[in-house]
């Protein structure tokens, strides 16, 4: 029997995967954020208190003295526009979609553990180097003022809120690949990234330097999130291929189920408007 050429085989492939994949749908997510939700809490919950409870005690009583940074040719390039506090605001949001959209113990306990590092790396930065931005405007408006109220000008390089969006980028942007026009997905979750990134500069909360350091925070941590999936995968490969994994993907991993739950699987199909047969084999 003759053999298919290159070309034929990758289509073949190309087209395999793209059938594997599922619509980006809210019942979807529903699901997936159902999976392992009381460990999700916890880790939640463990995380603010370590990373922001040390972060919150080290800038309320600073052992050095704070040095501030000033503006340069960049920050002054970014005109102050108070309306960006609500981008600003909204990686709280942006943390919970990419931290709550998984689905495995590892996955969790992966993000739970880098997640940590970070907040440890930038907490000793902030110890032994403490830094502050200048004073920022005062203006009445919402929810800039509530921003200046209730978080302080210190611990300011590197930026905490640049390194979490771009780790939360990354692991958007591995999960994503499950769905179906995935590259429009991604656009959409890095643009929002790059929106709270810069309105970290906007309204003032931060300079450029701190958004640098904070960025090769973040960067580092994306780079140990890629890392350590790809040592755990390649120490497993044997169970990999018997649990019939492909690259892209399980019912689990989709889902949020395991393969016993086969019949909540076809309720969340039934209520996407989907039949059972049109599910990812």
């Amino acid at each position: 029997m003759q053999k298919p050429n290159t070309f034929s085989a990758v289509m073949l492939k190309n087209a395999a995967l793209h059938a594997n994949k599922i619509p980006f749908s809210f019942v979807i997510l529903a699901a997936r954020l159902r999976r392992h939700l009381k460990l999700k809490v916890m880790i939640v919950t463990s995380l603010l208190i370590t990373i922001f409870g040390s972060f919150l005690v080290i800038e309320r009583w600073p052992l050095l003295p704070v040095t501030i940074y000033q503006e340069t040719w960049l920050d002054r390039a970014i005109p102050f526009t108070p309306i960006a506090a609500w981008p600003y605001l909204s990686l709280w949001l942006y943390l919970a979609f990419a931290g709550l959209m998984l689905v495995k113990r590892k996955d969790l306990w992966r993000c739970c553990w880098i997640m940590a590092g970070m907040g440890l790396i930038g907490n000793i930065v902030f110890l032994i180097h403490p830094t502050s931005v200048p004073v920022r405007p005062a203006i009445p408006v919402q929810p800039y003022a509530f921003i200046i109220a209730n978080d302080q000008t210190g611990n300011a390089c590197p930026s905490l809120h640049v390194a979490f969006t771009l780790f939360a980028a990354v692991m958007i942007h591995d999960w994503l690949v499950r769905f179906r026009r995935n590259v429009i997905l991604r656009s959409v979750a890095w643009t929002w990234a790059l929106i709270i990134i810069l309105s970290t500069i906007a309204i003032r909360q931060h300079l450029a330097i701190d958004v640098v350091w904070g960025a090769v925070l973040g960067l580092v941590g994306g780079m140990a999130w890629y890392i350590s999936r790809s040592e755990i995968f390649n120490t497993k490969s044997i169970e990999r291929q018997s649990s019939g994994w492909n690259g892209e993907g399980n019912a689990e991993e989709i889902y949020g189920e395991t393969s016993h739950q086969q019949t909540a699987k076809a309720e969340v199909l039934m209520a996407a408007g989907k039949t059972a047969a049109e599910a990812p084999k």
